[in-house]
């Protein structure tokens, strides 16, 4: 339980992002684990409905590279993410991250 005023840190999956189609499609033929199921948007939608209110909100792991990727291109493409103001399309990132308040 959150008492009013406390804060809920979030992250989640955006199925309205090109990352989220791919492995949602990728997930249909059985070759990955579909965790791609919801829209941030409605995601939000909800906790709104429960009395939240969004304090903060980022998007982030946009392509080329997977979640668990070590190559050394990943602080590029990070970086690229801020230049590009990719973090600020919450709606189509491929993850968001989210403080939420009660």
């Amino acid at each position: 339980m959150i008492a009013p005023g406390g804060l809920l840190v979030a992250v989640c999956w955006n199925l309205l992002s090109g990352r989220g189609l791919f492995c949602h499609a990728r997930a249909a033929f059985g070759w990955d684990a579909d965790f791609y199921k919801r829209a941030y948007s409605r995601w939000q939608r909800d906790a709104r409905a429960h009395g939240f209110r969004v304090v903060h909100e980022e998007g982030f792991c946009w392509f080329p590279h997977r979640r668990n990727s070590d190559s050394s291109l990943v602080p590029v493409s990070t970086t690229a993410e801020g230049l590009l103001g990719l973090r600020k399309l919450v709606n189509l990132s491929p993850w968001v991250v989210t403080v939420l308040q009660k």
